[in-house]
This record gives structure tokens, sequence and C-alpha cells, in this order.
């Protein structure tokens, strides 16, 4: 008899789980829009960090269940379902990575002098939610605001956003706060 691994099945249904899974990748959700000028290696390393995690996950999981994973990797839509289930599960996973280092962001931008920069706001989102897409350093980034006291039209011709920020490790700068102010 070939012995089932039932791990993700479980996992997934614990409720727990999948709370924690969901305020993880909420606290992530905050404190990323607060997080400005981000190396791309360092992303591409926390990416290659999680997606090795989960790959070493499943090498000891395969091997633990070989007979199991032998038969059902022969299914192509399995196989499509669990390379998707992957990829998926290290964009969700990856926020656990970078919780921490978003705070150690934060720990050590606290003692650097603030900056202010104006920044060119090149959209405006104003349905489900406030969000206001900006340019700062040749990037575009999003920051959630009240919006209800401007005009969407006139927030990208007759306003800057101010940006308060501390630089912090690897050029990183961390946002203390956010303000529309006139051109």
């Amino acid at each position: 008899m070939i012995k089932r691994d039932i791990f993700l099945n479980k996992f997934l249904n614990s409720k727990l789980n999948i709370i924690i899974l969901l305020v993880g990748v909420l606290i992530y959700n905050f404190e990323r829009n607060r997080i400005l000028n981000t190396p791309k290696w360092l992303t591409i390393l926390l990416i290659l960090l999680t997606f090795s995690t989960i790959l070493i996950f499943l090498f000891f999981r395969y091997r633990k269940f070989k007979e199991y994973y032998k038969s059902r990797l022969k299914d192509k839509f399995y196989v499509s379902g669990f390379v998707l289930g992957i990829l998926i599960f290290t964009l969700i996973c990856q926020s656990f990575f970078w919780i921490p280092l978003n705070y150690y962001i934060k720990f050590k931008s606290k003692n650097n002098e603030q900056m202010e920069f104006r920044s060119e706001i090149t959209n405006v989102f104003t349905t489900g939610y406030n969000r206001i897409d900006y340019s700062f350093k040749r990037e575009i980034y999003s920051a959630y605001l009240d919006l209800t006291l401007y005009d969407k039209k006139e927030l990208t011709d007759k306003y800057y956003l101010l940006i308060k920020a501390k630089k912090s490790i690897f050029g990183i700068y961390y946002v203390n706060s956010f303000e529309i102010i006139n051109k």
C-alpha cells in the first residue's frame, strides 16, 4: 500500500495556518508601502531564498513519500497544478522573509537624518480605495492616502507628494510620512 502525503491537505485545512498566512501577507503589504528604493538584487535574492526553501522542503517530502509522488507525477494536470502551487506559495511566503528585513530597515534608519523628497504624482485611483502612484528615483511606487479633499484630475496637475523618509541600509529609504502639497 502506497503511503499518502496529506501534509498539504492538513496545512490548508487548518484555520490557524490560513490566519497566520493572511496576517503575514497583511503585515508585509502594510510595511511594503514604507520601503522605497529596494535594490533589484535584494528582491531577487529573497525570491530565490523563498523558492529554494520550498524546493528543499518538497525534496524531503518526496524522499519520505517517494512511491506516492512517483504515481502522482505521471499525471500532467497534477504536475501543472503542483508547479503553479509552488510559484504561488513562493510569492505568498516571501512576505515572511520580507517582514523581518523591513523591520531591520526601519531599525537601521532610526538614527539617520530625515530627508524630504517632492515626488511627481503619476496616477490616481479612487475606485474602492484611494491610491496614488508616484515617481521616486525613477521608479513608480504606490501610497494609500485619504483623497476625499482632492479632485482626481487636479492631483496629477497641481500637487506633489511630499515624502519624509530616512535612509537605511543598501540605499533603501524608510518612509515616515506622506503629504500632498501644492506645486
